[in-house]
């Protein structure tokens, strides 16, 4: 079924400029990760243990998935089918429920979340020990 109303249009070409947009900050999180990860000595002075995920994993992990939820959205506006903007959809979904839930366990927890994040793993390691 073709998109022909004007609003169904600009839905359609919203949607992919958006993805596409999307699709190259995976891409180029995908290729920093890799890039990182084989060159090694960037960020290895900052972290000692090789038990804590790093950040080239972190990006590599973000960026694969980035790629893999927009592909879904590109190929199902572009060529209309439904069944991937429905499969796009659903991932959209189990993500915002995922943030949703990670929120409210934040606010329940805020008084073990702010400890954690201040202190880190190690001293003067925290995200906020700057801050404070």
């Amino acid at each position: 079924m073709r998109v022909t109303s004007c609003g169904g249009r600009c839905g359609k070409v919203l949607l992919l400029l958006v993805n596409f947009v999307i699709f190259g900050a995976g891409g180029g999180l995908l290729g920093l990760g890799i890039f990182y990860h084989l060159d090694g000595g960037l960020y290895e002075n900052v972290i000692k243990e090789a038990e804590v995920i790093t950040l080239p994993v972190i990006m590599m992990f973000l960026g694969s998935l980035f790629l893999f939820i927009s592909f879904f959205a590109i190929i199902g506006a572009t060529c209309e089918v439904k069944i991937m903007l429905n499969i796009y959809m659903g991932i959209v979904a189990v993500v915002l429920l995922l943030e949703v839930l990670l929120m409210s366990v934040c606010v329940a927890m805020r008084g073990e979340v702010e400890k954690r994040v201040i202190s880190g793993s190690a001293p003067r390691a925290g995200i906020l020990w700057r801050y404070r």
